[in-house]
């Protein structure tokens, strides 16, 4: 099946190309970690929510994109917004200067791969024990990427934002490699947006970044994925942490047929700290998994993990949570939630603690609800006026701003909000 996955992406040889040392480290690194090691299965522990056998099945079928595909900034406004900062679009992965906004943000050297050749500075190594094989493929097969890289001390107000555009084939699936390297030097302040995006049509958007936050530094981290009802979505997010650092990240998943986002984070500084939310809204027969890791390294650190699931139809959504003390911490505190809303009879959760705590100075807790919507506050609302469809959006809409009120910026709450709506207005509505 590797060979198959391989074969299917039908790429030249990218030893020759004119990119950085780094990056073709990466490509060599990751050929000889998928001649070795076979691609996820159900049966392998992190993935055993996710159809990974589907998910291969599809990569051996795609095709990798071969022609340029040209949108206006208009275009991605309305499928991705504009928040105001600098914008890179890359569409099926290759970066597309035409709707990028190359506004001025002092302290921000965002840049597509591509444009920086050879003299991109040294960029993230494959760390052999948080690899599979989809992070291997991303290393192996990604034509560009973004680089984000926020300088010491800067604080950038207006959000820098990446949007990455699956445009399929109307008649062949395409296998694209999102790649982006964020890295916010130390006593840095900035916000990054990454949204994925798409046209109807199949498409597997397979997507790795990550994310270096140095000492003293603070950095907001949003992911939205809205890809078609069509499509498919592997995603792996990799963050870094270093003493007094702070990360707030959340991860909203609102469309693709399969879609699993795993964040894998380590609070490796002292006095470090993380807040993680997320949501995830499958309906009809969508699959939706989280898989969430958070190591704590240095000691006196702090984490949360907040996620709801809103799981409407036949559909699955599945969380992981899985916080890791190594031995020697002293101080550690982490809390982890997840709470599910079915919609249906026919709907389901999964919902897995996973702990490992190898030093004795800490704090753990975690909990996990799932339940329907309240028949009686649903009656409240009705004797109130509200008709039904009316009053159960709004009960919805209260469980989501859970997560969804984290998000400090605006345009893209407001903008999350509206997509949350649309989403489920069509099915409760035939209710």
């Amino acid at each position: 099946m590797i060979d198959t996955a391989l074969d299917a992406l039908d790429t030249p040889d990218r030893r020759n190309r004119h990119e950085p040392s780094w990056r073709r480290e990466a490509r060599l690194a990751a050929a000889d970690w998928l001649a070795a090691h076979p691609m996820p299965t159900s049966r392998d522990e992190s993935w055993r929510h996710t159809p990974a056998e589907d998910l291969v099945a599809r990569l051996g079928t795609a095709e990798h994109p071969r022609t340029s595909f040209r949108l206006a900034a208009a275009q991605i406004d309305i499928m991705a917004g504009d928040l105001g900062g600098p914008r890179l679009v890359f569409v099926n992965g290759a970066f597309a200067p035409g709707p990028s906004y190359r506004r001025d943000a002092p302290g921000v050297d965002a840049r597509a791969l591509s444009e920086i050749g050879r003299t991109a500075a040294s960029g993230p190594v494959l760390e052999p024990d948080r690899i599979d094989g989809f992070v291997a493929l991303n290393a192996l097969a990604a034509d560009d990427g973004a680089v984000i890289t926020v300088d010491a001390r800067a604080a950038v107000a207006a959000p820098i934002h990446l949007v990455h555009v699956a445009a399929p084939d109307l008649d062949t699936c395409l296998a694209t490699h999102p790649s982006t390297v964020v890295r916010i030097q130390p006593g840095a302040r900035a916000t990054v947006v990454e949204s994925y995006v798409g046209f109807t049509g199949a498409a597997l958007t397979n997507a790795a970044t990550v994310i270096d936050v140095h000492d003293g530094a603070a950095l907001s981290y949003h992911r939205v994925q809205t890809e078609a009802p069509a499509a498919s979505h592997v995603g792996h997010v990799r963050i870094r942490a270093g003493h007094d650092a702070t990360v707030t990240c959340t991860t909203v998943t609102l469309g693709a047929t399969i879609s699993r986002v795993a964040i894998d984070t380590s609070l490796v500084g002292d006095r470090s700290q993380l807040d993680i939310g997320g949501l995830y809204v499958p309906r009809g027969d969508e699959r939706h998994d989280q898989v969430v890791t958070t190591e704590h390294v240095g000691s006196r650190t702090r984490s949360t993990q907040r996620f709801n699931g809103v799981v409407d139809d036949r559909a699955r959504g599945s969380f992981t949570g899985r916080i890791i003390v190594q031995p020697g911490t002293t101080g550690t505190e982490a809390d982890q939630t997840n709470h599910s809303l079915l919609l249906t009879a026919t709907a389901e959760s999964d919902t897995r603690p996973w702990l490992e705590i190898l030093a004795d100075d800490v704090r753990c807790t975690h909990g996990a609800t799932v339940g329907r919507l309240d028949d009686e506050a649903v009656f409240y609302l009705r004797t109130r006026g509200i008709p039904e469809v009316r009053a159960r959006q709004m009960l919805i809409e209260g469980f989501t701003s859970e997560i969804l009120d984290t998000v400090a910026d605006t345009a893209l709450r407001d903008r999350i909000r509206s997509r949350l709506r649309a989403k489920h207005q069509p099915a409760e509505a035939g209710r």
